[in-house]
């Protein structure tokens, strides 16, 4: 069996979040999670100080300068549409999820607001440790539960999915060597999840098995790809036609670290790094390779006196079907390396401007995946591609990303916050290799507002987020026929409530 193009199910993953803290006064607060921070034009200004569960996910210097231990949460709640339009669909898809964000901050060493005169006189923010806890979504995407694609082979719709989830329990700490320099280190324990129901097909694996009657080889010794090209693509003329079903799960790692300068009471400037995440295992899970279409459209035509000579040659006759459960590995996907540099500004007390740079390496985190599948159950399968295992890769072609971030946020009265933000990126999946596959990640500007109601310890959040419709045009290369020529396009949404309890 071909097996090499079962990678091409991860070229359909699109890949598919801290924003802001409490500043110099209320306008500062905030609380709209990490907003799924790696994917697509997601990503707002990462505060470089007064940081909180949030910002210390991306910036983890900012919680050097807070002054509370605090808890965070945010809940949220996600919508997008997808569509995708060629010659054989006219498919769109909306529906909804669910996510949650939590940090804590720990500030050991900060002197009570209502400390007297004197002991502010004497307080200096040098040499202060702080720490910090959350539970963050780190990157997150794909197409929805069962997208029912038509395909030529498939004609009647075949449900498909490629999903990819990684959620990021991390560790932050941060110290103050002077009154205006803040140092941050947070370590990520990242646990990843990939979900695909897709077709797959071509000829990048040739059939090693060699066909025999009673044990006997056929004249020549030919191999299967020899002697019935079965899972062999025209690119030009045809669809995949074996169905690959799988999920697969993974704990990967990855550090940030960040150094935040506060040259005046009402400006700061952060910058932080993080490389991409360390794999020491690869994805691992079960699958299984459903080949009945394969086979039937492979020898339907021929003369019955052929086909009864291929079902001779295999060891059970197929009598079993051409369905295999294998053990699956997947591996060369990870978080990609992020830098990071931002500022923000108070030109007067209740009002707080930033913006923030990112630049986002997807090409090598997305560069070659290498799918292996082990222990194939099915006797049939197992001769015709001459083993139990089979190994196959393939390139992405995704594309490095600039995030530009801007955002805002004005204090009314003591009570009362607003606040909203900015955020454009070029979409980084490769739209000629998405292969008749619809996703969520065609999206380039996101556009949030929000507000806050403060009390003395408590604030509660409210955000929305919105990115409008995008589109983008296949060319002639995808590998499907009916992925040619496909205008995919996608819109989100994000509503955030959020509460945070100072102590």
């Amino acid at each position: 069996m071909n097996s090499g193009p079962l990678m091409r199910t991860l070229l359909h993953m699109s890949l598919l979040a801290g924003l802001l803290a409490c500043g110099m006064a209320l306008p500062s607060q905030a609380a709209n999670g990490p907003i799924l921070s790696t994917v697509g034009s997601k990503g707002p200004v990462s505060m470089p100080v007064d940081g909180d569960g949030w910002s210390m996910f991306r910036m983890p210097s900012s919680i050097a300068w807070n002054w509370d231990h605090q808890i965070d949460l945010d809940v949220f709640l996600f919508g997008g549409t997808t569509t995708m339009r060629n010659r054989l669909n006219d498919y769109e898809s909306s529906g909804t999820t669910f996510g949650a964000n939590g940090g804590f901050v720990f500030a050991p060493g900060r002197i009570d607001d209502d400390a007297s005169d004197e002991e502010w006189d004497a307080y200096s923010a040098a040499r202060k440790f702080t720490l910090g806890f959350g539970v963050f979504v780190d990157m997150a995407g794909g197409t929805g539960e069962a997208s029912e694609i038509r395909w030529q082979t498939f004609p009647e719709t075949l449900p498909s999915r490629a999903g990819i989830q990684f959620i990021a329990p991390t560790l932050s700490a941060a110290f103050t060597p002077t009154d205006w320099l803040a140092i941050g280190l947070g370590l990520h324990a990242i646990n990843g999840t990939v979900s695909i129901r897709t077709l797959t097909g071509g000829d990048s694996t040739p059939l090693e098995g060699s066909p025999q009657i009673n044990g006997v080889p056929l004249p020549g010794n030919p191999s299967y790809s020899d002697f019935l090209d079965l899972f062999s693509n025209d690119t030009t003329a045809s669809d995949p036609t074996t169905y690959f079903n799988s999920d697969v799960e993974a704990w990967q790692y990855a550090a940030t670290l960040s150094i935040s300068f506060k040259p005046m009471e009402n400006l700061g400037f952060g910058f932080s790094y993080r490389p991409r995440s360390w794999a020491p295992q690869p994805f691992e899970g079960d699958g299984f390779v459903n080949a009945e279409r394969t086979f039937s459209e492979a020898i339907g035509g021929l003369d019955a006196s052929i086909q009864s000579l291929f079902f001779a040659t295999l060891p059970n006759g197929g009598n079993n079907g051409f369905i295999s459960n294998y053990d699956v590995e997947l591996s060369g996907l990870r978080v990609p390396r992020q830098v990071r540099l931002s500022a923000v500004f108070w030109p007067i007390p209740r009002l707080l401007i930033g913006a923030e740079l990112a630049w986002i390496e997807w090409h090598r985190a997305f560069r070659a995946f290498k799918v292996t599948l082990k222990n194939g159950d099915n006797a049939d399968l197992n001769f015709v591609t001459g083993s139990s295992t089979i190994n196959s890769s393939l390139s992405q072609r995704w594309k490095n990303t600039w995030v530009y971030s801007l955002y805002a946020a004005y204090g009314i009265n003591d009570m009362l916050t607003i606040r909203a933000g900015l955020n454009y990126s070029e979409v980084p999946v490769n739209h000629d290799v998405s292969n008749n596959s619809p996703n969520s990640a065609f999206v380039t500007l996101n556009m949030s507002l929000g507000a806050s109601l403060n009390f003395e310890r408590v604030s509660l959040h409210a955000l929305f987020e919105y990115s409008p419709y995008q589109s983008r045009q296949s060319n002639a290369r995808p590998q499907s026929a009916t992925g040619k020529f496909t205008t995919y396009s996608a819109r989100q949404w994000f509503l955030h409530l959020g509460a945070t309890f100072r102590f």
